[in-house]
């Protein structure tokens, strides 16, 4: 094994002492390729240990100091090191979110701006991470200073400008316009509650919007950052909340729904190959609809839906999205009074799960034809058509032996079509297969979902039966 393979082996194992036990006498040589091999190796190093650290497994002090030196013996063995400052800057950036003493961390956190203001070429990333940071830095010392933020503004619209450039936008990955985004609501959430600046930051970034507003996927990525943050109000609602974002809520909260729907204005009747890109935007429309109960935004999210369909046909996951809207285009037609709009849109569903049942046997294919079945004997025929429940009964089966009784779900809705078309031996014979086979040494099946549910009423008795047979066989093991 040549040096060069042994540096590699050492990395690959992350054996940090490995690489510590050459480096004396490789940096005595004149072997500069070796020096290089040994010098990125100690960057992989501390690249992992940030990893860790932004893991929360990696967070001592001294460890995380000591990585420093690992620098300083990387620009002694390649001096020409383009990255030096990155990598100082990012460490201090650790170092001062490990202080407890608040002079510790204004003081790290200045060493950070300082090498990174130093890191030479910076990509889009650098610069979000640049802008971060000194809003971190202000934060700590509660005075946001005309020049940080101006510098901040500055860093974000280049970060923008540089991804427009890019050839290829990938839809799947945090952006600087999300970044951007993220950063002006930081202020509503800044020590001293930066109202004026929240303001500012936010007209500039929709200037910086409306620069590119031919390009859709800006406001693909402007829609899923505001959804974002949305989740993050429906988040503070369910917990005890600060001042600042009981404010928030109360001047922000329908106003983002409002912008939201304004924003996929631009994003409608896309045209894309890719599948998960397709779905996204389904479910952005979507998220709208469920919140307006609206046909508008479900008949968008709908035609996504259908459009990732027709990429990939061999799935499970985009017919049981569509079929999910498909129903609630129905629900919300049923509550306008046109039942018979409502029947005719619902029945969309059956040609599309059994076109791709022929293309794929999987289970939860098949849990959702029954899925459908049931909710159309529910809405259409008050669970009274015995054809109807016949049909769900047989998918039930049919996803039982796919998922080779792997999951209760099958069982479930085996058991409930038994008991909805009258033979309650067949249900609980059902559920009691369904609880041996699902039950282990250590832990019965409680029937939980079963018990929870009024359809099953009037078997609980004979239930609990089954459950305490259950319970009695794993203390007699």
């Amino acid at each position: 094994m040549n040096i060069t393979e042994q540096i590699e082996n050492y990395v690959e194992n992350e054996d940090i002492s490995g690489l510590d036990s050459i480096y004396d006498e490789l940096l005595a040589t004149d072997n500069v390729k070796a020096k290089t091999c040994l010098a990125d190796g100690y960057l992989s190093y501390i690249g992992q240990c940030h990893y860790d650290f932004m893991c929360g497994k990696f967070n001592n002090f001294e460890d995380l100091k000591s990585l420093l030196e690992l620098i300083d013996r990387v620009m002694l063995l390649n001096p020409n090191e383009e990255s030096e400052h990155f990598y100082r800057g990012t460490l201090f950036e650790a170092l001062s979110t490990c202080c407890e003493e608040m002079e510790q961390q204004l003081f790290y956190q200045a060493l950070c701006l300082e090498h990174l203001t130093k890191h030479n070429e910076k990509d889009g990333d650098d610069l979000i991470n640049f802008a971060q940071n000194i809003f971190r830095y202000c934060e700590l010392k509660k005075n946001f200073d005309s020049n940080s933020t101006n510098q901040m503004k500055s860093l974000l619209k280049e970060a923008v400008l540089l991804e427009r450039k890019q050839e290829t936008n990938s839809p799947f990955f945090d952006t600087a316009i999300s970044s951007f985004f993220s950063l002006t609501y930081d202020f509503i959430s800044a020590p001293n509650n930066e109202e004026a600046l929240f303001t500012e930051f936010m007209s500039e970034f929709k200037d910086t919007i409306e620069k590119y507003k031919s390009d859709p996927m800006v406001y693909f990525h402007w829609a899923k950052a505001q959804l974002h943050f949305i989740d993050q109000i429906k988040h503070y609602e369910s917990v005890e909340s600060s001042g600042t974002i009981d404010q928030l809520k109360k001047n922000e909260a329908v106003l983002l729904w409002d912008e939201l729907k304004s924003i996929v204005a631009h994003i409608v009747d896309w045209q894309s190959d890719q599948e998960h890109f397709l779905i996204s935007l389904g479910r952005i429309f979507e998220r709208i609809a469920d919140k307006e109960f609206s046909l508008k935004y479900y008949q968008e999210a709908y035609s996504y839906y259908l459009k990732a369909y027709q990429v990939n046909k061999a799935t499970w996951s985009t017919p049981q999205y569509a079929t999910t809207i498909l129903k609630k285009m129905a629900l919300v037609l049923l509550s306008q009074g046109k039942k018979e709009e409502a029947h005719n849109t619902f029945m969309e569903g059956f040609p599309l799960l059994e076109a791709a049942q022929k293309e794929i046997d999987d289970f939860q294919l098949s849990l959702r034809h029954a899925d459908y079945f049931y909710d159309y004997a529910v809405y259409f025929e008050n669970q009274e058509n015995p054809n109807t429940l016949k049909k769900a009964l047989a998918e039930y089966e049919k996803s039982r032996i796919l998922a080779k009784d792997f999951y209760s779900s099958p069982f479930y809705g085996l058991a409930k079509m038994h008991l909805l078309l009258g033979d309650k031996d067949a249900c609980l014979k059902v559920l009691e297969e369904c609880g041996t086979v699902h039950s282990n040494e250590y832990h019965a099946h409680d029937f939980e979902d079963i018990f929870e549910d009024e359809t099953f009423t009037p078997i609980h008795e004979e239930l609990k039966v089954i459950f305490a047979k259950l319970s009695e066989s794993i203390i007699k093991e």
